[in-house]
């Protein structure tokens, strides 16, 4: 039980709480129509932004409270981005809409694609996922950002869903190859409908696994 201090205000104000949830699915509860998984980009710059003078601790501490998520909320939000990279980048836009002359899907598919692909490496680093604007900025420090990075440029440039379904499986192979690195997949495998179904039976508890 943390004792109330000064820093409880600022987590409340930034992450809805001022402490961390005691149960793992506390994570997913609501605050004003928004889950605090949807908030983690104040958690992102909380746990990396620069503290100037904290002579008593209380604000580090806390901090370090909030640095990660619990395991099956780590392994939910891992699933989310597979199943995003499934469902639209190798289901609906590598076989449906390479084939239709429609830009607005499109420029659609390749922005959830590259959202979900940097997305993931942040949570395979054990962290949080800056908010949108942020995303591409904080993902070139991360360590996949050297092969991934040139991919994910290439696939953005793409003027025709042909040149950039050229690169989706480049995109997919590297970060099934993450998922097996962490132990979240079999290796071999680089079928992103596999990987999110196989992370979603690593969940433990079952209201995040089957609820969330």
């Amino acid at each position: 039980m943390w004792p109330s201090t000064r820093s409880d205000g600022v987590f409340r104000d930034e992450v809805g709480r001022a402490c961390p949830p005691k149960h793992a699915r506390d994570w997913f509860a609501r605050r004003s129509g928004e889950s605090l998984v949807d908030r983690e980009s104040w958690l992102y710059f909380i746990r990396h932004g620069e503290v100037f003078h904290d002579p008593l601790g209380e604000f580090t501490a806390r901090r370090e409270a909030f640095a990660h998520y619990p395991a099956d909320v780590r392994l939910k939000v891992v699933e989310r981005q597979c199943s995003t990279l499934w469902y639209v980048t190798d289901y609906k836009f590598r076989w449906r809409l390479v084939h239709r002359a429609d830009p607005y899907p499109f420029h659609s598919a390749v922005s959830q694609t590259a959202d979900a692909a940097m997305k993931l490496c942040f949570y395979l680093n054990d962290d949080y996922a800056p908010h949108w604007q942020w995303l591409h900025h904080e993902f070139l420090k991360l360590p996949e950002a050297e092969a991934l990075g040139p991919l994910l440029d290439r696939f953005l440039a793409g003027r025709t869903p042909q040149e950039c379904v050229a690169v989706v499986q480049d995109i997919i192979d590297i970060l099934a190859d993450r998922l097996a690195d962490e132990g979240l997949i079999e290796p071999g495998h680089h079928d992103m409908m596999k990987a999110k179904d196989e992370i979603k039976a690593r969940i433990a508890d079952r209201t995040i696994r089957e609820k969330f």
